[in-house]
């Protein structure tokens, strides 16, 4: 299970309080479901418009791979294109069992309607590799990079202004990272991410 914030919660509640939202909001949870549609960091690099590009790529590599197998008429593609599974808007529950890793009933089922289950699952297997592998290079290692980045950051400022504070215990700087991450809000997240991006990174 990847780290989201929720899934911290539910290992270790002692040090991430349940009542911690997504940092870029404090409206919702970052559970895995979120961390693919935030529409956060920057428009048109957010996770959000990331994963519909991903989804879609997904959606034109298969129709490149089925085409190759059998001529794919006009009406195969309409109906294809309209599965549930390519909701990406929402998006719609079979669209995130791709996401997970499962092969959506309705895709497999039409599909088995024009080609051998073998090689639907040939394919679909292939290319699910490959939608996993651009899901965890393009969204989930910059948010793990924009996170810990903007992390650090924030415990900084928070240890230089109050370093004359006896209230700060040594023992307990987690708890220092919690005060800030809970308290920051989604404009200083922006700003910090811009700048950063701006910086090239440093």
């Amino acid at each position: 299970m990847l780290p989201t914030l929720t899934a911290l919660q539910k290992r270790k509640p002692s040090l991430y309080p349940s009542d911690w939202l997504y940092s870029l909001r404090h409206s919702a949870p970052e559970d895995i479901n979120h961390l693919w549609t935030c529409p956060y960091i920057i428009p048109d690099t957010s996770s959000r418009s990331i994963y519909h590009k991903l989804i879609l790529s997904f959606h034109n590599a298969c129709i490149t791979s089925f085409s190759e197998l059998a001529s794919l008429s006009d009406h195969f593609l309409l109906e294809f294109s309209t599965l549930d599974c390519w909701d990406f808007s929402t998006p719609s529950p079979s669209c995130l069992w791709l996401t997970h890793g499962l092969f959506p009933v309705d895709l497999v089922q039409y599909l088995c309607k024009h080609f051998p289950k073998k090689k639907i699952f040939e394919v679909l297997t292939s290319h699910l590799s490959n939608l996993h592998e651009q899901l965890y290079w393009d969204i989930w290692m910059p948010r793990n990079v924009f996170f810990h980045l903007w992390l650090n950051s924030q415990n900084s400022d928070f240890a230089n202004y109050h370093s004359s504070s006896s209230s700060l215990s040594p023992s307990s700087p987690l708890t220092t990272f919690s005060s800030s991450l809970a308290t920051v809000s989604q404009d200083s997240w922006f700003s910090w991410i811009s700048s950063s991006i701006i910086r090239g990174g440093s």
